[in-house]
Parts: structure tokens; C-alpha cells; sequence
């Protein structure tokens, strides 16, 4: 039944008397839904991104097999493998069994898999391309026909056609705009074997996060005939059917020396009980249901400390309108009313343009991130119900904060409104509103540090620092109390904020909540990006080109001259130094002292996986101390033809390098002693143990060497483990709960370790030798030694690469060409030095940006919805003869106070939720356990702020409202 037109009669005359004051107020109710569209935006375009950066379970799945197949079987070796999951991580426990044909062992899957099942063969290879010029390393190719329906959906062409005979190849979009290829170009593979092949392009298909670079039709890679442990490539096979493939059959196909990547699996993972390899702990994953709500618990808690006081101040903006009212006979509910439709009609539009603006965003930076290759964010994902909850949620958030102006409303009295005398607010309740909150997250904190319970500290950070939000007048009276010494305008603006509590408190909020958001983001995405950066180090500064030769014998004079030509010429290079090597006769490696502290990064199991805390006082010589397993530098890693040994350098190789400390370990060098790239190289006494023997039979040897001026000496001891018993030098440590399956805690093969002592191999010595020490941890550089050395000991040195330092950073299509360039000259592999970057990483920069421009846009927009509030002392200052400058430079110190205030409090309380999740993961097992390393961005948190404080400043005085001159007696004042 609809309702009668007398119910209905007062609603519209409510909405048509709400609508008109939102046009009689216009700029200060575009303002406040300009407030609500930067939050309701912000909230989507985050929702947008996150969902975006993390492929669906069924997303992945189709990039993978396609919409048909049941499951994707990738042959690895002949024995066991173990394997995660979802197929990331795969280890072998190959036994050293002949591999079967592959027709017999097709035979072999299709009695494992489901009954009705069907195998469509492909191949899997990796190559090297080059083109007009430029040229691409390590590509992943797969080799196989999808034309049928078994892998429909797998690969979306962007451009052109799926290739379809022989020589025909579609490319990726990201290979595509590195080497600038379109359909109808020609492209030159070459193989593992050293064969070229040339194919042509008939199409671009979409980049994908699980990608593959190239696409080939059958009879594109050579024919490896029935073998199934071919050099070249690996088979593969998608199986089709209507029945899923379990994890069960998955684990029966894993002893058959296979991984397996199943649909069923990925939708519905095992328990972890079940699991022998766990998944990538730094892999992306769709955050969960819980992450989502309590994001979205803290999107509301955001959006209310920002619009309730805002609403606020614009409700006292309409009371004399509101007086009007009820002088005409309008009752308190009918006040009430008009002000919570103001509310519903600004939340409403505001959160339909916020909601359309962020969507939209998100879609043009998500495209366009695509279009040049990026797979941060590989699909655009953002359920319509996200964006109508969030969207449901702002003008739910603006109505419950219009709700307290509403009550005061009704309650005001018209007389004492309509004569320019409102009655303020009482000035004693915001101070006692800070109690609580403050007790409260003292409260959960101190819970978190007794229970212990890692996910209090959150919520205890967060509600402390709901503290300030009541302070934040008192905060502006404090500062205006010193402010009799400071210019005219800051000493007028300070005392203005003093005496304004209302609308100072709505624009310190406003600001103070939005900065806390950007610091928090920065803080914890710092510390995220700065985890990943330390498991990746670089090999060099940024824009160093590392060349290295693929022969195992020295390199004639004229090739490395040729190289060096070509590098001077395609990069600018000013310098280029040779990269000398041991030859592999003798291997040398640097040896732990066994006496010293076990380093952090060496203890195991590592950091995110362990169970219990560190143990104090491990030692290096121990066995849960892993220096073997975590690369003390057992070699350098520098491509170099199948061996790895020491480098030899005067220390022009370290300067080239230019990493932390390369000018210490560059004298250390010219003096004679040898550089380890590990602190724990390096003995008590100052000195390291370089242990010199035959490839493949040295050992780590623990006990005092000593040896007589420098002479070499025989490490015979070991060092008694906890049990009484000989700890091995080599051991890798604590096999962990899984040994018995062949795994350890880390989730890789376990090594069996000897009970018996070890001593050094047979034709084995040690030298010991002054040192010096810098912390290259993974670089790959293990000891370097100077030429003195290795002319002493007799032995032969090969120069195995070049490195050209840094001239500025070369453009990717540079790069390219002097790649196709080295190798067209001198058969040599080129690489420059990037900065790290991960779609996590990218992820992080890109929230952080969003976070920023909604900082940005709060703090504008509440300056200057407190500047609308203050024409009437504007007005005042024109009566009294103050000129238009001296009102534009009130204005500007006006914001600029406001801003400074508000991003003063919210630094603070950003950095306690900042620091909150930071600990919070690194107490997750419930001991400190050091995950994420605690970075507080200083300067560009500095400069984001600094540039917001700048913005409000010039904003102030740009945009100051337009107060028209007061004639007074005849005469204009500010004349």
C-alpha cells in the first residue's frame, strides 16, 4: 500500500527545504561531498587494487590450463617430487632411475588420473630471442596447439592471431614492447642446445603474472623424439575430463617424477598437514575475508572521523536558515529532518562520484599498466558489491555523523540564532573524550604484550590514537598561546584557531585522520619493500652493466677487447674493468670462525617459519647456525661455464661495483689482504681461514687454524655439539619435523648429515690471512682475494667477465641493443643492474601514491571548508580597514596552521599504527621474530607532507572566498 499524500507532503516540503540550502550554500556543500568522493573514491580505487593485484583461484587456473582442463602435468625427473599446492614450488627426489619413454609414461598418467580422462602433449622449453637489434634472455616457451576447446580462454590475443604452423609464434605483450615486435615481424630463437630458429609473430596475447613469453605452434622447438628427459625442452601435458584431479592423485602422480598444477587443488587447497612442500611464503595471495573486514571496519572508523566534523561545521553553516524555520512554525522534528536529508542528498551524490571516479581510475591505471607489459595488477577485479557496500556505507557513516548537528538543531534557539549571537558549543567535553580512548589502547597493548597476542597491537595503536581526535582544539589553543611574538597574520590565524574550537577541531580531524592513513601506509609498505629488497641484493649499483663470457676457457684478447669497444659504445661507458676469476683446479672459500655469534640471518629455521625463539648464545659453529645453506660465499656466483671459485682483484672490481663499503674492501685489497663478503668470515683475531682444495672435496672445517706467516696449515677438529657428540662443519642444521619425509622446516630436501667428525679433504689446506669484512649478503660475491695471492700460491686466474659503473641509468631499448650488440661482437651475455621491484613492491608504491592523493585532497578541502566558515571574520577585518592582501595572507596562514596541526597529530598517530603492524608481524609466532625490518621513509614522508602543508598555504591564498566590500557611512573601509 503507498502512502498517502499528507504523510508524503511533509517529506518533500523536508527535501525541497534541504535542497534549496544546499544551493544557497553551494560551495560549501560541494565541498563536503567533495570530502565524501575523495573517501568513498579512495576506498574503492584501494578495494580495486588490492583484489586486482592477486589473480583469482579460477584467474589462475585459465592462465595456466585454460577454462577446460582439469590439471596441468609438467614432467621434472625420474623419482619423487614434492611439490606445493598450487604448483609454485616443486623439489626433486630424483633417485637417479632411467627415465621411461614418453609414451609409456602417458600410459602411466592416464592409469593414475580419473577415469574419462585425456591428455593433449605440449612442450616447455626456455630460449633466448633477438630481433632487429635487440635481444631477450631466459624465455619461457610452450609449444602446443590451442585451437581446440581442451585450452580455451588460456591465451587472449591483444593483436593479430594464435600462431598455427610450424614457425608461427605469438608473444607476449611485455616481450612485444621490449623488443618492439608486431605480427609480421621475424624473431631468432636459440634453444638450450645452441640451435636458432627463426618464427615469425602473428600475434600479441595478454601478459599474464604465471606468464609465458612466447606461444609456438607444434613443430616450432626441435623434435626430441619419445624422450622425456630431453636437453632442450620439457614435456607437458593438459588433461582434460569431467573428473577434477584431487590432491590425492596429485600426490600418486608426484612419485612418478611430475608436478602437477590442478584445478580442483587451487580452488580448494589441502590442510597443511597433507602438504610435504609448503607454498611461497612471498607469493601473492587474495587477502582473506578477514583482512577485507577489518579494512573495511577501519574505512568507516575513517570516514567518520572525517565527515562527522565536517558535517558539523557545515550544519552550523544553515542555522539561521534553520531558525528560519522554526520561526515559521517548523518543530524540532522537521529541523532534524532538514538537516539529515542535507546530509543524505550531499552522501549521496558525493559517494556516487567517489565510487564512479575511484572505479574508474583504478580501470585506466590497471589498463594502461597491462598495455606496457606489467603484471602487477594481471586483472581488473572489483565486485559491484563492493562498490555498493562501500558506497552504502559512506552515507550511512555521513547520516550517523549529521545525527548529533540534527538533535542541536531542534534543540537551538531561533531568537538567539536569528540575532547573530549562536550559542557555542561547550568547551569542556572534547578534552575528557580523549580519556577513553587513550586508557583503552593502553589497555589492549598491554594485553598484547601479556597474552601475548600479536593482533591486539592494531587495534591498540588505532584506538590510542582516536585520542588525539578530542585534543585536537586544545591543540590549537596550546599553540596559540606563544603567539603574540609571531607575525601579524600567524599571530591573527593561531588565535583565530584558539578561539574557534569547532571548526579548528572539524579541520585538524580532517587533516590529522587522513595524514595518520598516509603515514601508516608508508610505514608498513616501507617495511614490506624493505624485506623483500634484503632477500634480493643487488650485484651492483643501479645501471652497472655485468658482462660475462660463456666459455669455461679464457677468453682470447680480442674478444674481451671487443666486448669492452662494444660497451663503451652502446652505453657510454667510461670504464670498463676485466672480472678475473680463479681457474677451477683449486677451489677457495672462506671459513667460519665456529667461536663467534650465529648471525641472524644465518640461524635456522628462518625468519616467518619458526617455531620457538632464537637460542641464545648460538654460535656459528652449531648446528641450527646454516652459514653453508645461507651462502657464506662458498663461491662466486658470476656465470663463468659450469665452475665458481674466488675473484682476484687490485680493487678497481669492487670500486666498478660501488656497493656499501667497496672503497674499504678496494684498500684492503691494494694492501694485500682479502675481502669476505660475509661478517661472519671473519675470525676473532682479525684474520680469515681460506680453505684451498680440489673441486668438489672441501669442506667446512671447523677448529683454530694456524699457520706460520701466512703459511697454510690442516684444520683437523670439530667442535663438540650440545649432545657431547661432533658437530659436522657442513651441517645445515635442524632437519626439523618433516626429516622423516625428506624435508626440513624450510620446506626444502633435508640434507642427512654424518654423526662422524669431518675433517678437511685429502690435498686440503688453509691460509690464513689478514682480512676485511662488508656485508654483501646473496650477491653472489663470495671471496676476493688480491693478485699477490694467487701469484704466491701458483695459481692460474681467468677473466671471465667485464663491469662498466654507472653513467646514469640506460633506457630498456638501450639496454636491448647493447645485449644484441655484446653478443653479435663477442659471444658474451650482458645484464645492467636494476632497481628491485616485485608486484608486492609495486603494489605497496601504488596504494601509497592513492593514500597520498587522498591525504592531499582532505587536507585541501577541509582548509578550505574552514575558510568558508570564517567569512564572517573576514568581513570584520574589511570593516575594520584591512586591505584584500592582508586578507589573502590571513587566509594562507590560516590553512597553513590548520595544516600544520593536523599533520603534526596525525604523523604521530600514523607512526604508532605504522610501527603497530610492523610489530605486530614480527610477534605473530609470539616471540619477536624479525620479518619485516621497521623503515620509516623520513624523506618522502618529509616531502609529501612538506609539499601538503605548501599546497594548503598557496591554496589558502588563492582561493580564499570571495567576501563582497562593506560600505560604512558612505565610504568603503578597505579603500
Amino acid at each position: 500500500m503507498l502512502p498517502s499524500r499528507d504523510r508524503l507532503s511533509p517529506l518533500l516540503a523536508t527535501l525541497r527545504l534541504a535542497r534549496r540550502d544546499l544551493l544557497r550554500h553551494r560551495t560549501a556543500s560541494l565541498l563536503l561531498a567533495l570530502l565524501l568522493a575523495l573517501l568513498v573514491g579512495g576506498a574503492v580505487a584501494g578495494d580495486a587494487l588490492v583484489r586486482s593485484s592477486s589473480p583469482s583461484a579460477e584467474s589462475r587456473a585459465t592462465t595456466l590450463m585454460g577454462e577446460a582442463a582439469q590439471a596441468r602435468v609438467e614432467w621434472v625427473v625420474p623419482g619423487r617430487v614434492l611439490q606445493s599446492p598450487e604448483g609454485e614450488r616443486a623439489v626433486s627426489e630424483g633417485d637417479g632411475e632411467s627415465a621411461p619413454s614418453r609414451g609409456e609414461y602417458e600410459v602411466l598418467l592416464l592409469s593414475l588420473l580419473p577415469e574419462g580422462s585425456s591428455l593433449l602433449g605440449a612442450v616447455r622449453a626456455t630460449v633466448d630471442a633477438e630481433s632487429a637489434g635487440r635481444s631477450a634472455e631466459d624465455l619461457t616457451v610452450l609449444e602446443t596447439d590451442t585451437g581446440g576447446p581442451e585450452l580455451a580462454g588460456m591465451f587472449v590475443s591483444e593483436e593479430g592471431v594464435p600462431p598455427e604452423e610450424p614457425g608461427e609464434a605469438s608473444v607476449g605483450a611485455d616481450l612485444a614492447l621490449r623488443l618492439g615486435l608486431s605480427p609480421g615481424d621475424s624473431l631468432v630463437l636459440t634453444d638450450a642446445g645452441g640451435d636458432e630458429h627463426t618464427v615469425t609473430v602473428t600475434g600479441v596475447h595478454r601478459a599474464a603474472r604465471d606468464r609465458t613469453d612466447l606461444l609456438l605452434a607444434p613443430g616450432g622447438l626441435p623434435d626430441q623424439g619419445d624422450r622425456l628427459d630431453a636437453p632442450v625442452s620439457s614435456p607437458v601435458w593438459f588433461v582434460s575430463g569431467h573428473a577434477p584431479v584431487t590432491w590425492e592423485t596429485v600426490l600418486e602422480i608426484n612419485a612418478t617424477g611430475s608436478s602437477v598444477l590442478s584445478r580442483a587443488v587451487i580452488a580448494d587447497p589441502p590442510d597443511p598437514e597433507e602438504v610435504a612442500l609448503p607454498a611461497d611464503p612471498a607469493a601473492s595471495v587474495p587477502p582473506s575475508p578477514w583482512v577485507f573486514g577489518s579494512a573495511l571496519a577501519g574505512v568507516c572508523l575513517l570516514t567518520g572521523l572525517v565527515v562527522g566534523p565536517a558535517v558539523a561545521v557545515r550544519a552550523r553553516r544553515a542555522t539561521r536558515d534553520l531558525a528560519l524555520v522554526a520561526a515559521q512554525g517548523g518543530d524540532p522534528r522537521t529541523l532534524r529532518r532538514i538537516v539529515l536529508a542535507q546530509a543524505f542528498l550531499v552522501s549521496s551524490a558525493g559517494g556516487l562520484v567517489g565510487a564512479a571516479a575511484g572505479w574508474g581510475g583504478v580501470w585506466a591505471f590497471t589498463s594502461l599498466a597491462r598495455a606496457r607489459g606489467d603484471v602487477t595488477f594481471p586483472e581488473l577485479v572489483l565486485p559491484v558489491r563492493d562498490v555498493a557496500l562501500l558506497w552504502l556505507l559512506g552515507v550511512a557513516v555521513t547520516l550517523a555523523s549529521a545525527l548529533p548537528p540534527a538533535v542541536r538543531a531542534g534543540r537551538a534557539d531561533p531568537v538567539a540564532a536569528l540575532s547573530g549571537r549562536p550559542v557555542p558549543p561547550p568547551r569542556r567535553t572534547r578534552v575528557w573524550w580523549a580519556a577513553p580512548f587513550l586508557l583503552s589502547g593502553a589497555a589492549l597493548t598491554a594485553a598484547a604484550l601479556l597474552v601475548p597476542a600479536s593482533s591486539l597491537y592494531v587495534p591498540g595503536a588505532v584506538v590510542a590514537s582516536l585520542g588525539l581526535v578530542p585534543l585536537a582544539p586544545a591543540l590549537a589553543v596550546s599553540a596559540a598561546r606563544p603567539a603574540g611574538r609571531l607575525p601579524l597574520v600567524t599571530r591573527l590565524a593561531l588565535r583565530e584557531a584558539g578561539r574557534h574550537r569547532e571548526r579548528t577541531g572539524m579541520a585538524v580531524t580532517v587533516v590529522a585522520t587522513a595524514v595518520a592513513a598516509l603515514v601508516a601506509v608508508a610505514v608498513t609498505g616501507a617495511s614490506v619493500v624493505a624485506a623483500e629488497v634484503e632477500a634480493h641484493p643487488p650485484r651492483a649499483a643501479v645501471g652497472t652493466a655485468l658482462l660475462s663470457f660463456d666459455a669455461s676457457e679464457e677468453p682470447a684478447p680480442e674478444r674481451v677487447d671487443a666486448a669492452a669497444d662494444t660497451l663503451r659504445a652502446e652505453l657510454s661507458a667510461e670504464e670498463v674493468v676485466p672480472v678475473r676469476m680463479l681457474a677451477p683446479d683449486r677451489r677457495w672459500r672462506p671459513l667460519p670462525d665456529p667461536h663467534r655469534p650465529c648471525p641472524e640471518w644465518a640461524v635456522t629455521p628462518p625468519p616467518g617459519t619458526r617455531t620457538e625463539p632464537v637460542p641464545e648464545g648460538l654460535l656459528q659453529g652449531e648446528p641450527n647456525c646454516a652459514l653453508d645453506g645461507f651462502g657464506l660465499a662458498l663461491g662466486t656466483s658470476w656465470p663463468t661455464g659450469g665452475w665458481d671459485n674466488a675473484l682476484v682483484d687490485d680493487g678497481s672490481l669492487v670500486r666498478a661495483l660501488d656497493l656499501p663499503g667497496a672503497r674499504r674492501a678496494a684498500d684492503a685489497l691494494a694492501d694485500g689482504r682479502v675481502v669476505v663478503t660475509r661478517d661472519a668470515g671473519l675470525w676473532t683475531d682479525g684474520g680469515a681461514r681460506v680453505e684451498i682444495a680440489p673441486p668438489g672435496e672441501g669442506t667446512w672445517t671447523f677448529g683454530e687454524s694456524r699457520g706460520e706467516d701466512g703459511g697454510s696449515v690442516v684444520g683437523d677438529t670439530a667442535d663438540p655439539g650440545d649432545d657431547g657428540g661432533d658437530v659436522p662443519g657442513g651441517s645445515t642444521g635442524n632437519p626439523g619435523p618433516d626429516a622423516d619425509r625428506g624435508i626440513d622446516a624450510e620446506g626444502v630436501p633435508a640434507v642427512e648429515s654424518s654423526e662422524e667428525p669431518t675433517g678437511p679433504a685429502p690435498d686440503a689446506d688453509v691460509l690464513v690471512r689478514d682480512a676485511v669484512a662488508v656485508e654483501w649478503p646473496g650477491t653472489g660475491y663470495g671471496l676476493i682475494v688480491p693478485p699477490s695471492l694467487a701469484a704466491e700460491r701458483g695459481q692460474e686466474v681467468r677473466t671471465v667477465g667485464l663491469v662498466a659503473p654507472a653513467v646514469g641509468r640506460p633506457s630498456p631499448e638501450a639496454v636491448e641493443g647493447a645485449r644484441s650488440a655484446v653478443r653479435e661482437a663477442a659471444a658474451a651475455d650482458l645484464s645492467v643492474e636494476e632497481p628491485y621491484t616485485s608486484p608486492r613492491t609495486r603494489r605497496t608504491h601504488a596504494l601509497l601514491a592513492l593514500a597520498a592523493l587522498v591525504a592531499v585532497g582532505a587536507c585541501l578541502v577541509a582548509t578550505r571548508l574552514a575558510a568558508e566558515d570564517a567569512r564572517s571574520e573576514r568581513r570584520t577585518l574589511l570593516v575594520v580597514g584591512a586591505s584584500p592582501r592582508t586578507d589573502r595572507r590571513l587566509g594562507a596562514a590560516r590553512s597553513g596552521v590548520l595544516a600544520v596541526l593536523g599533520v603534526l597529530a596525525g604523523s604521530v598517530a600514523g607512526l604508532a599504527v605504522g610501527t603497530a603492524v610492523v610489530v605486530g608481524e614480527n610477534l605473530a609466532p609470539g616471540f619477536h621474530d624479525p620479518v619485516w625490518p621497521l623503515v620509516v621513509p623520513w624523506l618522502l614522508l618529509s616531502g609529501v607532507l612538506g609539499g601538503l602543508v605548501a599546497a594548503a598555504v598557496v591554496l589558502g591564498a588563492a582561493t580564499a572566498p570571495v567576501t563582497k566590500r562593506v560600505r560604512v557611512r558612505g565610504r568603503d573601509p578597505s579603500a
